[in-house]
């Protein structure tokens, strides 16, 4: 695994652990684990952020104080500044009040304490740099079975910050042995319980989970979980409308959500594919029967165009 990690990023790890024992953690682990090259690489030591930009200034690396109140410094290498990587130190988090960050934080010693923090169990997984994964809440099981199961209580853990939800179902869309990934009961059973949640979250995170969601292998079983757990009548109204629709027409097999959801499935690229989840977003408004019963849609497109503008603008 450790052969897929960029040979500057190797360098800055193996001087960071030097000082102190430094473990990659979250999102790297779990795609070098799944085979994929990530896209971001996030460290983790016992080093309070005092100690680490002093040391890294002797060093001649700049280092930024990036989140003070969580113990985040961003560093970047004088040979590689192309390459910045984050250092956290250990820490445990207190309460959510705000639906998206703590209200305080408790440095530790310890990684497992910073694991327990996390969301799910296939990031809750560290790797030192002799290539050992640090693995307290069985992600790398949950990993190979195809399962996104939280860390801990999934009603807690999703309460803290909404985004998770639609993290959970983004996550859906990833690769597991040429099948999609699958939700947990209890994690799937809290989201259809409390998805109202999301409506806490701003439109720009939530427009870019829903972004990268059509950029996963399996997007289209993910759209279809989102649409099941009720996520996108949720967020949008307008799809509401569309959920068993029936069209009245014996061109069209399906009801129009189910329609939206097929044709976006063929979309080579993420604007297609929401194009095609959009195309027909204005025909419940539309339908006339005519006297044989027939369903017509006259009108639909230019009654479409201005909902899909409507509910991007509300993505912002």
């Amino acid at each position: 695994m450790l052969t897929k990690i960029p040979q500057p990023i190797r360098v800055i790890w193996q001087t960071l652990t030097q000082e102190s024992q430094t473990f990659l953690v979250g999102g790297a682990v779990r795609d070098l684990l799944l085979g994929e090259i990530p896209h971001d690489y996030d460290f983790a030591s016992a080093r309070p952020p005092a100690e680490v930009i002093r040391w890294a200034h002797l060093q001649g690396w700049q280092a930024i104080l990036t989140g003070a109140a969580f113990g985040t410094v961003t560093l970047r290498h004088p040979a590689y500044p192309n390459w910045p990587v984050e250092l956290t130190t250990f820490r445990l988090d207190g309460a959510y009040k705000d639906s998206r960050h703590p209200d305080d934080v408790q440095f530790s010693n310890n990684i497992v304490d910073d694991l327990s923090r996390r969301d799910f169990t296939m990031n809750a997984l560290a790797m030192s740099i002799d290539g050992q994964v640090v693995d307290p809440f069985e992600g790398q099981t949950d990993l190979r079975n195809g399962v996104i199961k939280t860390v801990g209580d999934a009603a807690v853990r999703l309460r803290e910050d909404p985004l998770r939800i639609w993290r959970a179902v983004r996550f859906v869309g990833k690769d597991h042995g040429g099948q999609p990934f699958t939700l947990a009961p209890e994690t799937q059973n809290q989201i259809q319980q409390n998805g109202l949640w999301v409506l806490r979250i701003s439109p720009e995170r939530q427009r870019d989970e829903l972004w990268k969601l059509l950029g996963t292998p399996h997007f289209d079983h993910a759209l279809r979980t989102a649409d099941m757990l009720g996520l996108l009548s949720l967020v949008w109204p307008e799809w509401a409308a569309t959920r068993g629709f029936a069209q009245h027409n014996r061109h069209h097999a399906y009801p129009v959500h189910v329609h939206l959801l097929a044709t976006a499935a063929h979309g080579s690229s993420e604007v297609l594919r929401l194009a095609g989840l959009l195309h027909d977003i204005g025909k419940p408004e539309c339908l006339s029967l005519d006297a044989s019963g027939q369903g017509h849609f006259y009108g639909h497109e230019v009654i479409g165009a201005v909902y899909a503008e409507r509910m991007l603008r509300r993505f912002h």
